[in-house]
């Protein structure tokens, strides 16, 4: 019980600093009947952890202070059936939730679970893992930015909105949260449809090092989607989570949030009688600098060897006595010359120049039939051969389809995470729907 009354006061309750300067504020400044000051009428706070990134909005009144809480929560999640009749089933991925706390306690949250590749398919390269995980942690730095900058706006709005000589938050301030709220919405949409995008590259760049034959669409498809998660977080960090499986059902989670932010606990489902557990822990680790490596010490020179000293002159022989004079020898006979040196060895030819790189590829409509099922398919239907909502005007027009993303034709606007060679590719796909 004190753990969960140490967690609550982690998680929900105002700050120490802003507890401080209310108490400061409210009590023994002025008369009771003057209005508290302007800059004391709101407060904004960024927390940010391993798992939650969240922005916290107090507005003080007289009676009850109006709170709100946006978090955007990742995890990696890991969940496996230990008993019934999907005993050994596995579930692993990327669980992205938005969380919306109010007054009551409850943070209602709800998003995606991207999965990973199941255990029957190949690994994928480590080269395309490599390339995933950084421009996943390259989409998660833009949302935290992008956070940020929403919550600075926040703050300017509720100060610029504050109304002296009243102690209840004014219309202005009021107007100021629910758009911010519509725009922190709005910004997990984009978020999750690049996501969604960024995994569905991701699939066909791995199916195209397979053999012919060896790949799932259909798997494709469900892992660039995602399967939809709803639950609840309470005041005391009991966290509850529904998995919509689509035909395979729904998987119910149950457990509590730690000190440290790591969810864990209990689940049922799919299938009746069916129980397992499951965890969530920090999704992407930013890895640590390394520190650089000294340089080896430079190996002092070798020393080179003593020259060797000169044999001794041997002292010079007492001359003998005069003897006749001998017979003049014969001249010795010339040494053999000796032979040339061999040639040194010709060179090694150089070697062969690299080949020159492959042509750029151009728009991929097997990729773009991926990110069609992940980013159209639930406005224009599940192929573009239908031409539900006049989808094929976009077929070998990326340009087109840029244009009614920027124009927010139909509510196209949350595919803005999209990039130009993704809107290439899903316009070859319309060109050759039937592939």
């Amino acid at each position: 019980m004190r753990k969960r009354r140490d967690l609550a006061r982690i998680l929900f309750r105002p700050t120490a600093v802003a507890l401080a300067v209310s108490l400061l504020f409210g009590c023994g400044s002025g008369s009771d009947g003057d209005p508290p000051p302007i800059d004391q009428l709101a407060s904004v706070a960024v927390i940010e952890t391993a798992t939650t990134l969240s922005v916290k909005a107090e507005m003080r009144s007289a009676g009850k202070p109006t709170i709100h809480e946006t978090q955007s929560l990742q995890y990696a999640f890991a969940a496996k059936i230990d008993a019934g009749p999907n005993k050994g089933f596995a579930l692993k991925g990327l669980l992205t939730l938005k969380g919306e706390r109010e007054d009551d306690g409850y943070t209602e949250v709800e998003g995606r679970l991207f999965p990973d590749a199941g255990p029957l398919e190949p690994q994928p390269p480590a080269d395309l893992e490599a390339q995933f995980d950084a421009k996943r942690k390259d989409l998660k730095a833009a949302l935290r930015a992008d956070i940020n900058a929403l919550s600075e706006e926040l703050r300017l709005a509720l100060a610029n909105g504050a109304v002296p000589g009243t102690s209840e938050p004014s219309a202005a301030q009021k107007e100021a949260l629910a758009l911010f709220k519509a725009k922190f919405r709005q910004r997990m949409a984009e978020y999750r449809a690049a996501l969604s995008a960024l995994v569905a590259e991701f699939r066909a760049a791995c199916d195209s090092r397979r053999p012919p034959g060896d790949d799932d669409d259909e798997e494709d498809e469900r892992a660039a989607r995602g399967y939809e998660v709803e639950g609840r977080i309470d005041a005391a960090g009991v966290i509850t989570l529904t998995i919509s499986l689509g035909d395979r059902g729904k998987v119910r989670a149950t457990g509590t949030v730690g000190t440290d932010g790591i969810a864990k606990g209990t689940l049922t489902g799919p299938a009746s009688g069916d129980l397992g557990t499951w965890t969530a822990t920090a999704a992407v680790t930013d890895p640590s600098p390394t520190s650089p490596q000294p340089p080896a010490p430079t190996p002092p020179a070798p020393t080179p060897p003593a020259p060797t000293p000169p044999a001794p002159t041997p002292p010079a022989p007492t001359p003998p006595a005069p003897t006749p004079p001998a017979p003049t020898p014969p001249a010795p006979t010339p040494p053999a010359p000796t032979p040339p040196a061999p040639p040194p060895p010709a060179p090694p030819p150089p070697a062969p120049p690299p080949p020159a790189p492959p042509p750029p590829a151009g728009p991929s409509a097997l990729n773009g039939k991926v990110l069609y099922a992940a980013s159209c398919a639930s406005c224009h239907g599940s192929t573009p051969a239908t031409f539900r909502r006049n989808v094929l005007a976009g077929a070998g027009n990326p340009n087109l389809i840029a244009s009614a993303i920027a124009s927010n034709t139909g509510g196209m606007g949350g595919l803005t995470g999209l990039t130009a060679a993704q809107l290439a590719d899903i316009a070859a796909y319309l060109a050759t729907p039937n592939i």
